[in-house]
């Protein structure tokens, strides 16, 4: 399961990657977030090298998940192959 940061590194994900999308958790003084992200509502998945991995969505929203490690390139591969399995598969 990659991990990743926000912007100001206060909040770490844990993303949890399934068929139809992706779910990053995080805990913050006690209190548990989860955000679901479904493969159908992405438009483009961006790698910025020692940045992070940019979610683009058709409805023009962006989200970033930063990492400075090698995780970052881990978490791109990871997403974009269960995408793309996901478009080829009959069930989207």
């Amino acid at each position: 399961m990659p991990k990743s940061k926000d912007a100001k590194n206060l909040k770490e994900y844990d993303i949890e990657v399934y068929t139809k999308g992706f779910v990053a958790s995080s805990k913050e003084e006690n209190i548990a977030i989860e955000e679901f992200f479904q493969y159908k509502q992405i438009y483009n998945i961006i790698l910025h090298p020692d940045i992070g991995v940019e979610i683009i969505f058709y409805n023009k929203k962006r989200r970033i998940f930063y990492n400075q490690d090698e995780d970052l390139k881990n978490l791109f591969d990871i997403l974009t192959d269960k995408m793309q399995k996901w478009m080829k598969s009959n069930k989207n």
